[in-house]
């Protein structure tokens, strides 16, 4: 199915916000999007025709290549809504990548299928006490 900037999105993380918003905010999720999504698909000159997305001026200055301290700037802006709230804001040339593309491109001949994605447990916490007793009772 083909979306347009206007469109919302009605699920995950950016639930109820607009696609063009997900691009000028956030294009790495947009990104993921049409990789792991079978239904997604857009026309990439109509988010061009949008302006440049927007980066924390931050991750942009990083003088490191630290996937981790990137992700750790980023925790704190889980969505669009906050990212979009920010004053560290700066505009970055940016193009879809080519592996992007081509994905679109497979899609539009019906020739590209999804990689499964699993989300991660949530790490369970236990107790000293509870492993107490369990240990106890055996």
């Amino acid at each position: 199915m083909l979306f347009f900037p206007p469109d919302i999105i009605r699920f995950g993380k950016n639930n109820g916000h607009t696609i063009s918003d997900i691009y000028l905010y956030e294009v790495e999720y947009l990104e993921w999007l049409i990789e792991y999504i079978d239904e997604f698909e857009i026309n990439v000159n109509d988010f061009y025709k949008l302006g440049k997305p927007k980066k924390f001026q931050k991750i942009i200055n990083l003088k490191t290549e630290s996937v981790k301290e990137i992700q750790s700037l980023l925790r704190i802006y889980k969505s669009v809504k906050n990212i979009k709230s920010s004053d560290s804001l700066i505009e970055f040339d940016y193009t879809f990548p080519n592996k992007v593309l081509d994905i679109l491109s497979r899609k539009e001949i019906g020739i590209y299928e999804a990689p499964k994605w699993f989300r991660r447990p949530k790490p369970i916490s236990i107790s000293f006490e509870l492993i107490r007793n369990i240990l106890n009772n055996n």
